[in-house]
């Protein structure tokens, strides 16, 4: 499978996409990934990718002309046709495990990644497939949707130590934590809970 990640901050994505099962799955070839700098299809001395609104309105939204111009680069590069062009928005359609299993289908889906205060209405139109929410949380990530990965580590991450607060002395809580707390790069959270795992499963009977 082939995911095409379209973003202006590509280097916010090069810890989560080589590190642990997702750089290892791209090392064996079980998937591929790509991440484009949306930067290199817009034109001008200072390669502007904001503009005001499309018939007015508050804030910056992204500009369709490089946008649509990325999309349509990465489209013509193998697999070639088929797949889906997701736009990542707390206003799309909630993710859920029914419809990752769905997309997990698609030959290639491409991901784009907003900033600002969103995407003029017109690259929707043109290319767009599907609007996707990974959740209520991701309007807090500002970096955006091209954290989508680590923002899912950190997500799980506060859903055990909610766990942890109420049951400490489940090895399989801590050993999940250490796990996440890896995944994440905090080498001295990941140690601590894995020596209190190991220690929680020698007092198991």
């Amino acid at each position: 499978m082939v995911f095409d990640i379209l973003t202006t901050f590509p280097e916010s994505l090069s810890g989560p996409l080589d590190t642990s099962i997702l750089g290892r799955a791209r090392e064996r070839g079980l998937v591929s990934v790509r991440v484009t700098n949306i930067r290199d299809f817009a034109t001008g001395r200072h390669r502007t990718t904001d503009d005001a609104p499309f018939g007015g309105g508050a804030g910056m939204v992204m500009k369709p002309e490089p946008l649509v111009a990325a999309i349509e680069h990465v489209e013509s590069l193998p697999p070639g046709p088929g797949g889906l062009t997701i736009i990542l928005s707390p206003q799309g359609e909630r993710l859920s495990q029914g419809m990752a299993e769905r997309l997990a289908e698609e030959p290639r889906l491409v991901l784009v990644c907003g900033h600002y205060e969103g995407i003029d209405e017109r690259v929707y139109d043109l290319t767009a497939d599907l609007e996707l929410s990974i959740g209520d949380w991701e309007a807090e990530l500002h970096r955006g949707k091209a954290s989508v990965f680590l923002g899912l580590y950190e997500e799980a991450l506060s859903a055990l130590e909610r766990a942890y607060s109420i049951n400490p002395r489940e090895p399989l809580i801590t050993f999940e934590l250490a796990y996440v707390y890896r995944l994440l790069g905090r080498k001295k959270h990941a140690h601590h809970y894995g020596l209190l795992t190991r220690r929680l499963l020698k007092q198991k009977p």
